[in-house]
């Protein structure tokens, strides 16, 4: 399942025949179906999250927390020499690598 954050990087994904919807869409639903007292099942699910670079630090720690709490799975992809997050991304980001731990809460 692809995600990022605008719909240009979206739909790049669907070209390449990629499943796929904003961040914000993904955060948006999941957090719906939480407070409905559903538990989202990824457990067979890889999120690939890309133009990670663009996104802000609680937006990444969110859309982890939620793939965890489901028992799915997320790698980011993303090229820092292009556009930046708006929100701090610097502590996700550093020497050109991101090492962000997976949690369930």
């Amino acid at each position: 399942m692809g995600l990022g954050p605008t719909h240009r990087a979206v739909g790049e994904m669907r070209s390449a025949g990629v499943d796929a919807q904003t961040l914000a869409s993904f955060l948006h639903d999941t957090q719906l179906l939480q407070r409905s007292g559903e538990t989202p099942n990824f457990s067979n699910t890889l999120f690939l999250l890309d133009e990670s670079s663009m996104v802000g630090n609680t937006d990444m720690a969110r859309a982890y927390a939620l793939i965890a709490a489901g028992g799915g799975r997320a790698v980011a992809s993303g090229d820092t020499d292009q556009l930046q997050a708006i929100a701090p991304v610097s502590l996700s980001v550093s020497s050109r690598r991101a090492v962000l731990p997976m949690w369930s809460s």
